[in-house]
């Protein structure tokens, strides 16, 4: 991870080591709630702020071809929680903004910039996603995005983060920052989502997620079952269903692939290094899709 020294203090490293060490922590296996918690380690770059973090296939000029999954983290005007679909429902055909020319690809892909520094800003605060933002207080973002691969040219992890009018903006040294933890949150998604597009159904439920992590420390399906005030036979099921999900032929697969020692939904060890895709090998977003 390297920021430059030339926007940042002490107290920013410090935070992006916090949201650093979060990233990493963040599930290795595609949940229900993966870019819930990934939004809300972005978050941390600020307190005030509001983060949304979307899995979708991208075309032109910002455009969502496939959607895939979101997450959001942060409070609206009135203090309540943020719930995605406030900001991305599903039925959304786009961002409405795009990362252009003025945001160089660094080495692994990642574009980041001030949304107010790309050429889509003079329409994007009049546009559908413009104004559901304000509707949070939010007038102006930091947005980020990486392709998860060159399997479906576009696939993208996207990241957009702002806060409400009337606190100090965000300036560079939370743009720095974003863009070098980046890096770090699509390598963790490349391992938990692997190389096909997710759903709901092949994400694991808070439920199977419970099962798994009992299943880690070794128990039994009957103690799972008594420890979960469940019927073993829910929890079989339970188990049978994240064999199939994780795409694992043995309980050890299952724990390792659990751990983040197998990829995901394919056989081979998982990275523990910095993702290795080169900056062209998926259309940058807003590039045009075939």
């Amino acid at each position: 991870m390297f920021i430059a020294k030339s926007v940042i203090g002490p107290d920013h490293l410090g935070v992006a080591v916090e949201i650093t060490t979060s990233v990493c922590s963040l599930p290795a296996v595609a949940t229900q709630d993966w870019c819930l918690r990934a939004a809300d380690a972005v978050k941390r770059v600020r307190p005030d702020t509001i983060a949304a973090v979307t899995l979708a296939t991208v075309g032109l000029r910002g455009s969502i071809m496939q959607f895939e999954a979101s997450g959001a983290a942060g409070a609206d005007p009135l203090g309540r929680g943020i719930d995605a679909q406030l900001i991305h429902p599903e039925h959304c055909v786009g961002f409405n903004w795009w990362l252009d020319d003025s945001a160089s690809a660094s080495a692994h892909g990642v574009r980041a910039a001030h949304l107010h520094d790309l050429v889509c800003w003079g329409a994007w605060p009049d546009s559908a996603s413009g104004r559901r933002w304000a509707k949070l207080g939010v007038a102006d973002l930091i947005v980020a995005s990486a392709p998860l691969g060159v399997q479906i040219p576009g696939r993208s992890l996207v990241v957009e983060v702002g806060v409400p009018s009337g606190v100090r903006p965000l300036g560079d040294a939370e743009l720095a920052i974003i863009a070098a933890m980046m890096p770090h949150l699509v390598n963790r998604a490349r391992l938990a989502f692997g190389s096909g597009i997710s759903s709901v159904t092949t994400r694991l439920t808070h439920r199977e997620q419970q099962v798994l992590e009992h299943l880690a420390l070794g128990k039994s399906v009957k103690q799972i079952a008594t420890d979960l005030a469940r019927s073993p036979h829910t929890v079989h099921d339970h188990v049978k269903s994240l064999h199939r999900k994780m795409n694992a032929s043995s309980r050890g697969e299952l724990i390792a692939r659990a751990l983040g020692h197998l990829a995901a939904c394919q056989g081979e060890p998982a990275a523990d290094h910095e993702p290795d895709f080169e900056p062209h090998a998926a259309p940058a977003m807003g590039s045009k899709v075939p």
